[in-house]
């Protein structure tokens, strides 16, 4: 299986039936998604890792051999991002917890987020959920939107580009994009002061970081309940003195 694949939710690993997110332009997310089914495959990943779940993997998508990474219908399951984690742990030979930190925490300055466990004895849980103060996602985006810095990028310069989906079209992001683990949509609203393509990565309850790095511009927005996508930004430009 690709890890392209996976990285776009397109891994075709049946695993949350019908999963899937609204803001990614999809099918919104069913019961074993948005509620824990204390029987179903989310609570065993939970409480066994990936070991626990492993048995059920199963990719029902055609893989082609000369273009691998095409393909696939986007369903956004917790477990592929947990296959990610054990992945990056087996490439570093570290915890997944002391990579974010060496490669992206400590770099921009942050002081160490929280990930959450289940257990002593088990890995955190990739897919859910990280904790840290305002200040320190507004510092690790800010980092993301300037690739890292000149002396040290994050990513190379072509692999950034994707990252931030500049490669996606416009016209494909209206009813919002997903890819690389990342949220993409557009700002396109007739007489608004902002305008133009953002990333972003979704938290629980609204938590939300976004990133138009065009516009040198990063919002990070902490809450007890979802806001709407684009009026936070639209509110943010209002309030901003306008450049002459």
């Amino acid at each position: 299986l690709p890890l392209c694949r996976v990285l776009d939710m397109r891994s075709g690993v049946v695993f949350q039936p019908q999963a899937g997110k609204d803001a990614s332009g999809f099918d919104a997310k069913d019961f074993e998604t948005t509620k824990v089914n204390v029987f179903g495959p989310l609570a065993r990943l939970h409480t066994g890792g990936l070991a626990a779940v492993t048995p059920r993997l199963l990719s029902n998508s055609e893989i082609k051999s000369r273009e691998p990474c095409d393909g696939g219908s986007y369903s956004y399951q917790n477990v592929n991002t947990a296959i990610l984690g054990a992945v990056l742990e087996r490439a570093y030979a570290q915890p997944l917890e002391q990579i974010l930190s060496e490669k992206l925490w400590a770099p921009a300055n942050a002081s160490d987020a929280e990930w959450r466990r289940y257990d002593e004895a088990l890995p955190v849980t990739p897919y859910c959920c990280l904790y840290a103060r305002p200040i320190d996602w507004l510092r690790v985006a800010q980092y993301l939107a300037n690739n890292g810095t000149a002396d040290a990028p994050f990513l190379p310069q072509n692999v950034w580009q994707q990252f931030m989906g500049e490669n996606l079209a416009n016209e494909d992001l209206s009813k919002g994009g997903y890819a690389n683990q990342v949220y993409f949509n557009i700002l396109d609203r007739p007489g608004e002061a902002l305008s133009g393509r953002f990333a972003y990565f979704m938290g629980s309850r609204g938590q939300t970081t976004y990133l138009m790095p065009d516009k040198k511009l990063v919002v990070v927005r902490f809450g007890g309940q979802i806001q709407r996508l684009h009026s936070l930004l639209y509110g943010v430009a209002r309030s901003l003195p306008q450049q002459p």
